[in-house]
């Protein structure tokens, strides 16, 4: 609140009282936490392109509940359904890849696209500067991120969780951990690169921002990394960027 106020003109208590007032009107949702997501035992992102209708909502609803899609966009051109997969195996693919023929199966077009993601150069306005390192997480970890990558299950307000609250919801999970534990694992999460960024939930369409578009751009194979980092990582308008195959 300090830095913000600083880089705002505004005294911390402003900031809180505009912070507060904009999560009221529902255009800051919440907190959450922006992660390598190779990092926490994702190895594949992969995208599906559903050809579908606007009589078949319920494939929407099934990609929903689908807990390894992340991210669904309803998009214009021949596949209107696109939704992002993060694979743990290939047995995982294969039960992902089973359940999507068995709905397509029942569709009216039955026609969908795989595409495979090959490089990820940058997600939620986060460029991925290097390589990702190895690093072993145990279950304490991996709890410890899915409570801050979904903060807004716990709590109703603009304000993150404090390390004091999510030793407390770990322990409603059997887990017992005290804060200055908790607070270490953030530490070391943060140092070796897992958690990129702290960050919040908006509703882009409360910010003015009334198209999202998704763009494929054809580039020589000798040019992909030149252009990615180079260009379009930098550019803010470009959320996400990816090498695909």
């Amino acid at each position: 609140l300090t830095s913000a106020g600083e880089m705002l003109g505004l005294s911390r208590f402003a900031v809180k009282a505009r912070i507060e007032k904009l999560f009221r009107n529902h255009v800051i949702l919440g907190s959450t936490i922006v992660v390598n997501p190779f990092l926490v035992g994702l190895k594949r992102t992969v995208f599906f392109e559903l050809k579908t209708n606007p009589h078949e909502p319920w494939l929407a609803g099934l990609l929903g509940e689908m807990r390894s899609c992340d991210i669904i966009n309803g998009i214009t051109g021949e596949y209107s359904l696109l939704g992002r997969f993060r694979i743990i195996s290939d047995e995982h693919f294969g039960r992902i890849l089973k359940r999507i023929d068995d709905a397509m199966s029942r569709s009216f077009f039955k026609k969908y696209h795989v595409v495979n993601v090959i490089h990820t150069f940058k997600e939620s306005g986060v460029s991925f500067e290097k390589e990702a390192e190895t690093l072993r997480l145990d279950n304490i970890d991996l709890e410890i991120l899915k409570i801050l990558l979904n903060q807004t299950k716990y709590v109703k307000t603009p304000r993150p969780l404090s390390t004091t609250q999510i030793s407390r919801l770990l322990r409603n999970l059997g887990i017992k951990i005290s804060q200055p534990a908790v607070f270490k694992r953030l530490m070391r999460l943060e140092s070796r690169g897992v958690i990129l960024r702290y960050t919040i939930m908006v509703d882009p369409a409360k910010l003015g921002i009334k198209t999202k578009l998704i763009v494929r751009i054809k580039v020589h194979p000798a040019s992909y990394d030149q252009v990615a980092r180079n260009f379009l990582a930098s550019m803010n308008e470009i959320t996400d960027l990816y090498r695909t195959g």
